[in-house]
């Protein structure tokens, strides 16, 4: 069964005068029920030259998108165990990021 996880970065990786402002995370399930694979993951956004989501779920498969500030989301090539991230393009922050675990 998948599980679906939604986080929303507050700071959106705004810059101002050059200074990237931290990352702040609030997470809210958007699959059934609470307890689930992907509510277990820990989850995060940096921005570092671009915006980056990671998430880690121990003992499952993982699939990570990023929405960026130019509107488009990007996802992880492929499923990955117990680890993933995905990218914006250089130079563009992210403003949120979804986990899909299997």
């Amino acid at each position: 069964m998948k599980k679906i996880l939604a986080v929303t970065a507050a700071t959106a990786g705004l810059a101002l005068s050059g200074l990237v402002l931290p990352a702040v995370a609030t997470a809210a399930p958007t699959g059934a029920g609470s307890g689930s694979q992907a509510a277990a993951c820990s989850k995060w956004i940096d921005y570092t030259d671009r915006g980056r989501a990671h998430a880690s779920c121990s003992g499952v498969d993982v699939k990570v998108y990023v929405k960026c500030a130019n509107g488009r989301t990007y996802g992880s090539e492929a499923w990955r165990w117990g680890y993933n991230k995905a990218e914006c393009p250089r130079g563009i922050g992210a403003t949120s990021m979804s986990v899909q675990t299997r």
